[in-house]
């Protein structure tokens, strides 16, 4: 698909163990509750830098 950026996939594992796509999130949140600060923090990430790489990739067309 040649995709880039931000965004999130939603995924289940079937009872076979093969992942299914539940949802594609083209704007996933930013709240303090919403899973991108709270990976960002469980990879010792601040969300400011994390928006910092995500601004820049899109400056730079990544």
């Amino acid at each position: 698909l040649d995709l880039s950026g931000y965004g999130r996939v939603d995924l289940v594992l079937d009872a076979d163990g093969v992942p299914q796509v539940l949802e594609l999130e083209s704007v996933p949140g930013m709240t303090d509750t919403s899973l991108l600060p709270i990976a960002a923090a469980a990879a010792g990430m601040k969300l400011g830098d994390v928006v910092a790489v995500l601004i820049d990739d899109a400056l730079r067309g990544d």
